[in-house]
């Protein structure tokens, strides 16, 4: 069975936008869950409970509107995963782990 890569490696150099990385890195919820993955889905929420998601999404110079966008998601829903009132699920939480990740590596 085919597994797509999903942490630990760079972005595709083809995609130009925020929105072509996610798209492009996205997968179906339900399928057996990686422990790589099992790990992106811990530290993601962890980013979101402590306010480091936000932060790296500021020092990004990203709007919550921009990543909600090439989430697939609204607005209200990145807002509330910042502040630490929900926390995102499925193949979703897996695309904003890689976009924190792949921000916070440039922002380094």
């Amino acid at each position: 069975m085919h597994y797509p890569v999903l942490c630990g490696s760079p972005f595709r150099p083809c995609c130009t936008s925020v929105s072509q990385v996610v798209r492009a890195r996205r997968v179906p919820y339900g399928w057996p869950v990686k422990p790589p993955d099992l790990a992106l889905l811990a530290e993601t929420r962890a980013q979101c409970r402590s306010g480091q998601a936000r932060a790296i999404r500021a020092d990004a110079d990203l709007t919550q509107l921009e990543v909600a966008s090439a989430l697939g998601v609204s607005r209200a829903a990145v807002s509330q995963w910042e502040r630490g009132q929900r926390v995102p699920s499925g193949s979703v939480a897996l695309a904003y782990g890689r976009l924190l990740r792949q921000l916070a590596k440039r922002a380094a």
